[in-house]
Order: structure tokens, then sequence, then C-alpha cells
């Protein structure tokens, strides 16, 4: 990647100083960061300003330009596929992998899902940290890709596979307490290129930057949904808002659980154990050979599948949706 002909020391200055930056500049920043031009302590500072300040969408868009230029790309063979992804940050422990569960179902359901995710940056909590758990392959060609495509409806990438520039910020990742703006924009860098995107984040705010993102990128179909509980999935615990833009038409929605008489606590959807993906892999397993569609986490999975099939299609009602989901989540073959 080409070393970018900006000063980044008057990048970093405008961070410590509260600016937001032009997409132009984050788009510098981001060639830098991913270039390996920068010093350890640049890096730190880039992303910790970026986090304090709050990423613009101006920042988000730039950083997405880069990655999504430098990226390896998948060529799959039907269409239209869809990708659901939460960028974190939500804070709650032992979270259980909701959209990557919820995947499997919406294949089993008859919809195309190419599911973009990572591992864990600091915990074994990622989305490829469970397919291990649950020993499904994800490092795969194109065409094996296309194979799982046809015959299961779903297939995973692995993000670093595709995105190998990452490399260059990933040991500061890991040291920062709070997630970066590479969380907030992985949802929106799928190598395969969704026509359908649905983004979930815990805070309304970031909600409100990330529609604004969608709406500047190509997508058909793009929705942000953020849990009322702090979840960055479709909550069961609290009410859901979300925002959906189709074409040119859009709506907001707010979901609540108590419509369907669903009534959790965040302890009804956690995971206890020390290890993470193994213990929600457990749960998921558990869950499908008992066929026990009224577990919470069950629930959580089936309710999330509904609406999202619902955000796909309005015709389609959350009631008949979740039936489908249900039945879909305890006859699925992995």
């Amino acid at each position: 990647m080409t070393k970018p002909s900006v000063s980044i020391a008057g990048i970093l200055a405008d961070l410590r100083c509260g600016r937001d930056l032009s997409r132009a500049s984050a788009g510098d920043l981001a060639r830098a960061l991913l270039g390996g031009h920068c010093a350890d302590n640049d890096v730190r500072d880039a992303l910790v300003g970026l986090y304090q300040k709050g990423e613009s969408v101006s920042e988000i868009l730039g950083f997405i330009d880069v990655m999504r230029a430098n990226m390896t790309p998948v060529s799959v063979t039907v269409r239209p596929i869809m990708d659901s992804c939460g960028t974190g940050g939500s804070g709650i422990d032992n979270r259980f992998n909701v959209s990557t569960a919820a995947a499997f179902v919406l294949g089993a359901m008859g919809y195309y899902v190419v599911k973009h995710g990572n591992r864990g940056s600091r915990f074994a909590n990622g989305s490829i940290d469970f397919l291990d758990a649950l020993g499904v392959p994800y490092a795969l060609s194109d065409d094996e890709h296309n194979d799982r495509l046809q015959k299961k409806g779903v297939t995973f990438l692995f993000a670093r596979l595709y995105h190998t520039a990452v490399r260059h910020v990933a040991p500061i990742r890991q040291q920062l307490s709070h997630r970066s703006i590479f969380n907030i924009i992985g949802p929106f860098c799928n190598p395969a290129s969704p026509s359908i995107q649905i983004v979930g984040t815990p805070s309304e705010a970031m909600a409100q930057r990330l529609y604004a993102v969608g709406e500047s990128l190509s997508y058909d179909t793009f929705a942000v949904v953020t849990g009322e509980s702090g979840l960055d999935d479709c909550s069961t615990v609290g009410r859901s808002r979300i925002w959906v833009r189709q074409g040119q038409s859009t709506r907001a929605m707010v979901v609540d659980p108590l419509d369907w008489g669903i009534r959790h606590t965040l302890s009804d959807i956690t995971v206890g154990g020390a290890s993470l993906s193994a213990d929600n892999a457990a749960v998921f397993r558990d869950i499908r050979h008992r066929q026990d569609t009224q577990h919470p986490i069950a629930v959580l999975i089936a309710f999330n599948v509904a609406v999202m099939a619902h955000i796909m299609d309005p015709h389609t009602a959350i009631d008949a949706a979740y039936a489908s989901a249900q039945a879909a989540l305890v006859t699925l073959t992995l």
C-alpha cells in the first residue's frame, strides 16, 4: 500500500483537538495505518483519538474506502446475498454469537447468507471462534464457498484472510480496552459485496451515524438495529429501534418483544463459563439436539431471524417468520 504524502502528524493533531477528519483525510490515515507506515504509538494515538472523539460519518467512510480497495474479493454465483453483523462494543460479558447462529437459520430458510466475521480481538468471542468450536469450515476457495451456499444457504468469510493489511494494527487493537474504528467498518467490508446488509450496534447515537454511512453506499437493502438494553442485536430484553433503507424508500421501526409474549433478562441470554466460544457452541448444539425452541437463546436467535426476514421483505410478517425460524433452527445441519 502506497505511503500517503500527507502529514500523519497533522492528522493526529486534529484528532487530539477533537476535530473530525474529512473522508479524504480519514482515507489517508487508513492507508498509513494499513500500509504499516505508522509507529505503534501513532497507531494507538489514532485508534484511541478516533474512539474518544467519536468516529464521524466521514471518517468511517474514509476507512471503508481504503479497506474495500485493498480487500481480496470473493466471487459468488448466487444473488441476492445478505450479511448481518454487529459492531460489538456492548460491554456485556458472555454474549452469545447471535448473528452467526442466525446465519445458519436464514440459510436453512432459503436465504443466501455470506457471513463476514473475525476472531475476538481480545477474547475468544468472535464469530470465527464460534465456528471453530462448532467445527464449521471457513478457510475455503471461492468454489467451495459457492458449494456451501448451494447446499446450506450460508458460508463464512474469515476477515483476516481477505483483509491482510489489518495485521499492521492487530497488536495495538489487542492492547486496547475498548473497540476501535475497525470494529465499526467491518460490517461494511464484506469481500462478497452483499446487496443486503444488516448492522447491529449497541447505541442509538452510533446507529444514527451508521445509517448515514449505509445511505452513502450502494446496498439494495440496508438496516441498522440497536437494542434498548445495549445489545448490538435485536433484543429480547427490551425494545429495539431499527432504521431501514430499501432503494429510495426508508422506514423506521420499534420492535418490542413483549408484543410476541417474550420477556427476558440479560442473564437469560448470556452464557456462563470461562470458554466463551466453546460454551456458546455447547448451548447451540444442545438446543438443536433437544429441539428446545423455548430455550431463551433459541428464542433470541429465532426472533432475530424473524426481524431480519421482515426487514428484507416488509410483507413477511414477523409472526410467520418466527415460526419458520424455530422450525429451521432445530432441523438444520451445519
